[in-house]
């Protein structure tokens, strides 16, 4: 073989798979070491409280957060509620929210896409509250919050490091296990579109009002959720929240849904059922800054004697989009 020939099949073993199966090029001069940083906190059981922790990244590299983990014991719901507050200031969802509707894949786990770099000296901050879902269990609640990610260590001196430990393997460590071969769809957050030029991108969770759904199946319309005005909202997920039960099944009726963008865009023609809607929208979403999205709702095959309206509500995840001056 001549050296012609062979060169592209050198340049080409240069690159790596991401969790999408998709060929990046190696990092840069920089070596990347898997580590957790874990919060606990106990919040006691007599008559509920607030509590607002910081955690200081106390090494000397930075910690590229890829991964959030969160436990709450015992599992009851409505629960605790939490919200984060991520280094850099900004709030990771728009309001508290129910743990247990928290995280919309499986272990509890919230891939973070991009990754939030967590420098030394910085607080990342996490509140508590037991006081929003009434009294909590006399035992309490012990919680625990793990951050999955990396320590990046810059490597000074000519020259790099051609592939970091296990830095570009995500599907394989530190991250959720992925399947290469299924389209990406079925990846959820872990191949969104990539971020346009000039712009920059910001995971978020908007959540949207409780509603009560009455027993007779009339129709509850016109549900908004208001997009911040300083950002455009990319919608990757909807997760439907039913407070009372977490898997999203309530056995007293089945709950049908419609969406549609403040400017008449429709995601759908007709009602859905919650868990039809359930998981990634594929293609991405985009709502203009200032804009809304809106929601119908009702129940349908209501069965039982118990005729209270179900709470029902949706978790919007996404990325908040803006453009970079200069």
């Amino acid at each position: 073989m001549s050296a012609s020939s062979i060169t592209p099949l050198l340049q080409q073993a240069g690159f790596i798979l991401d969790a999408c199966g998709r060929q990046v090029s190696p990092a840069g001069p920089f070596v990347d070491i898997p580590a957790h940083v874990c919060y606990t906190r106990y919040m006691p059981g007599s008559g509920g409280t607030e509590d607002i922790s910081g955690i200081q990244h106390k090494g000397r590299v930075s910690f590229m957060i890829r991964g959030i983990t969160a436990q709450v014991l015992p599992r009851v719901s409505p629960g605790l509620y939490w919200r984060l507050r991520l280094p850099g200031g900004r709030f990771f969802q728009s309001e508290l929210t129910e743990h247990s509707c928290a995280f919309g894949f499986g272990s509890d786990r919230q891939a973070m896409s991009p990754v939030v770099e967590w420098k030394p000296g910085d607080k990342l901050y996490v509140d508590l509250d037991t006081i929003l879902a009434g009294p909590p269990p006399e035992s309490g609640y012990s919680v625990v919050v793990m951050f999955e990610g990396v320590y990046r260590f810059p490597i000074t001196g000519p020259g790099g490091v051609s592939n970091p430990i296990l830095g570009d393997m995500p599907r394989y460590f530190v991250n959720e296990p992925q399947n290469i071969l299924a389209p990406e769809f079925r990846f959820g957050p872990g191949c969104p579109y990539p971020t346009p030029q000039g712009y920059q991108d910001e995971e978020y969770w908007y959540v949207s009002p409780l509603v009560q759904l009455p027993f007779d199946g009339s129709t509850v319309s016109n549900v908004q959720i208001l997009i911040d005005s300083d950002s455009d909202f990319i919608l990757r997920q909807v997760w439907p929240y039913l407070p009372d039960y977490p898997t999203g099944i309530d056995p007293r009726g089945s709950v049908v849904i419609r969406m549609r963008r403040g400017d008449g865009y429709v995601l759908s023609s007709n009602f859905l059922p919650i868990n039809a809607i359930r998981g990634p929208v594929f293609p991405e979403l985009r709502v203009k800054a200032a804009d809304s999205l809106y929601f119908d709702a009702k129940i349908v095959d209501a069965v039982g004697v118990d005729t209270d309206p179900i709470p029902f509500g949706l978790y919007l995840y996404g990325v908040r989009r803006q453009a970079v001056s200069g």
